[in-house]
């Protein structure tokens, strides 16, 4: 009976493990996906993909959207991804040599404003990946609660707008990590009082007195002259440790 479970276990898992090599084929699999559900992108160069995901993983059957090999699928031009739902995972991606048209690159809700919660997004490089002008882009967007972004790099951003941003209401508590992640090269955009040139904020100005429980740490900032702050604190109760700060 042990072995029939764990077979049966193992054989709903590949069913529901799909590897595309298409846009079609990666719409397809999105609009499809369920818990245990496993969506592969072939290594390689994807030019202008949007992922919109709207779906619910459980704890023990995330959705997961990964890369063949972690930093093997490059997303370039004016490519975005959008999480909405819960338990979520996305891992494995680079995204650079191109420009973003919208105010974002990740966020974690879907297209139709779903907020995600327990989602996260790990092994993410995100580098020189920079809109023209003097558009402001968030690199990545968190909503909803009990997100994570861990053991990614955020490189060479030149625009006005946070790496990460936790967007939140006077109402919510976010209880998001932000952890294990490498800020480095930013240089000064007009000057030091030019503001939103920070590497992480948390919350903004009418947030700042209401609660947000983030914990954000052991990330390391190298060679960062964006602005005056660089990680701005616009709400209470987080934690902030372990951070290392180098040639700022």
């Amino acid at each position: 009976i042990i072995f029939f479970s764990i077979s049966l276990f193992a054989f709903s898992l590949c069913l529901n493990a799909q590897f595309v090599t298409t846009v079609n084929e990666l719409n397809t699999a999105l609009n499809n996906a369920g818990p245990n559900s496993i969506i592969t992108l072939q290594n390689g160069i994807w030019n202008n993909i949007e992922i919109d995901i709207l779906a619910y993983g459980t704890v023990t059957a995330p959705i997961i959207i990964e890369a063949e090999e972690v930093g093997g699928v490059t997303f370039t031009v004016d490519s975005r991804i959008s999480i909405g739902g819960s338990y979520i995972y996305v891992n494995g991606f680079n995204i650079t040599n191109g420009s973003p048209s919208e105010s974002f690159v990740i966020e974690f809700r879907s297209q139709n404003n779903t907020d995600c919660s327990n989602c996260k997004i790990v092994n993410i490089n995100i580098d020189d990946y920079n809109p023209p002008g003097t558009q402001n882009t968030k690199w990545v967007i968190l909503y909803g609660e009990h997100n994570e972004v861990a053991h990614c790099s955020f490189l060479r951003k030149k625009s006005i707008g946070s790496c990460v941003l936790v967007q939140r209401s006077q109402d919510n508590e976010n209880h998001h990590l932000i952890h294990h992640n490498y800020f480095a090269h930013r240089d000064t955009l007009g000057s030091f009082s030019v503001n939103d040139q920070d590497a992480i904020r948390v919350g903004f100005s009418g947030t700042s007195l209401s609660d947000s429980h983030c914990e954000i740490y052991d990330n390391y900032f190298d060679d960062w002259k964006g602005e005056i702050e660089i990680i701005s604190n616009k709400s209470c109760k987080n934690k902030y440790y372990n951070n290392t700060f180098r040639d700022f």
